[in-house]
């Protein structure tokens, strides 16, 4: 969420002030949503082959990937195209996160546990915005894309350091 904010006014700076800005901005802004739209089902099917774990971590590291060339991009659709990629990986993240906690979060929990992880996510849009705002006003647009691939591979490495080695399936 650190870069909903800024996104338009980076393109606009990409752009230089001329062109159809609001339109670029559109498509750049769109394309990581494209991006899931098109994946969603594949990582699914690979998500019930590999396991959600595996699919977390691959998530994670790919989005971290990804946003290190958004960090040095100078053309808006060279940010959009990595933008899609991007969105190839988000089609990841909120499914197999779902699903470790489905595994791991005993059944008379899980009105809890999802309310609470949906308070996070409500929190992280509210500070993720925050945050990439302030980011963008005390540097630059493109640090903003550099921290949020810093916070990715921070995430990354709690994931692989707290993950319970085995999680216990249940039968439905």
């Amino acid at each position: 969420m650190s870069i909903s904010p800024i996104i338009s006014l980076y393109v606009r700076q990409l752009m230089h002030n001329h062109g159809n800005i609001a339109f670029v901005a559109g498509i750049v802004a769109a394309t990581p949503g494209l991006g899931t739209l098109i994946a969603a089902s594949k990582v699914g099917h690979t998500m019930d082959e590999i396991g959600p774990e595996k699919v977390l971590r691959i998530g994670l590291i790919t989005a971290f990937i990804l946003f290190v060339p958004m960090t040095f991009t100078h053309s808006p659709w060279s940010l959009a195209f990595w933008r899609f990629l991007l969105g190839l990986a988000n089609a990841a993240l909120m499914p197999a996160a779902q699903t470790v906690l489905t595994l791991n979060v005993p059944t008379e929990a899980f009105g809890r546990v999802f309310s609470i992880n949906q308070s996070f996510q409500a929190g992280g849009a509210v500070f993720g915005s925050l945050l990439g705002s302030i980011i963008s006003g005390l540097s630059s647009y493109p640090m903003v894309f550099a921290i949020t691939g810093l916070t990715l591979l921070i995430n990354f490495i709690l994931i692989v350091l707290v993950q319970p080695k085995k999680l216990v399936r249940r039968s439905r």
